[in-house]
C-alpha cells in the first residue's frame, strides 16, 4: 500500500524529475486531461473530486513518511489543480497553453490567499492551495471567453 500511495502522491513518479517537478507534473496533468475532457461534465467533476480525495490521502501519507511538510516530490496537487483549471474550458491549444501558464503562475507565486491554505495540516495544505490556483485559473479563462471568445478559440 505504501508504494501505491507513493506512486499517486508523486504523480506516477513525475515528482522525482530532477528539476521543476511541479511544472513537469502540470504538463503531465494537462496531457492526462485529454481523454477526460471527452467525458460528460458529471464524470469530469467526479474524477476531479475522486483524485482530490485520493491525492489528499496519499500526499498525507507520503508527507508523514518523509517527515517533511509539502515535500517537492508530492505533485498530485499540481495534476488535480490543472484539471480544475481545465474543467469545462474549451479544449484547444490556446486554452491549454493559457491554463498552463496561469496555473503555474498562481501555483508558484501563490497570490490572493493561496499561500494561506498551505498552513492547513497534512495533505490538506498540499492539495488546497493548488485547488484554489486551479479555480482562479478557470475563472480567468471563463472571463476571457465571455469577454472576447476569439482570444482563446
Amino acid at each position: 500500500m505504501k508504494q501505491i500511495h507513493r506512486f499517486i502522491a508523486t504523480g506516477g513518479y513525475t515528482g522525482y524529475f530532477p528539476k521543476i517537478p511541479g511544472t513537469v507534473a502540470t504538463l503531465a496533468g494537462t496531457l492526462l486531461f485529454y481523454p477526460i475532457h471527452f467525458l460528460g461534465i458529471v464524470y469530469q467533476a467526479g474524477l476531479i473530486v475522486m483524485f482530490f480525495g485520493i491525492g489528499l490521502v496519499s500526499a498525507s501519507r507520503l508527507e508523514k513518511e518523509l517527515g517533511s511538510k509539502d515535500p517537492s516530490v508530492v505533485v498530485i496537487d499540481e495534476i488535480v489543480g490543472i484539471w480544475i483549471a481545465l474543467y469545462l474550458i474549451p479544449f484547444n491549444w490556446k486554452s491549454l497553453l493559457t491554463a498552463f501558464i496561469l496555473f503555474r503562475f498562481f501555483d508558484i507565486r501563490k497570490p490572493l490567499r493561496i499561500r494561506s491554505l498551505q498552513t492547513f495540516d497534512s495533505g490538506w495544505g498540499i492539495m488546497l492551495d493548488d485547488a484554489l490556483a486551479g479555480i482562479y485559473t478557470n475563472l480567468i479563462l471563463r472571463i476571457a471567453y465571455m469577454a472576447k471568445p476569439l482570444i482563446l478559440s
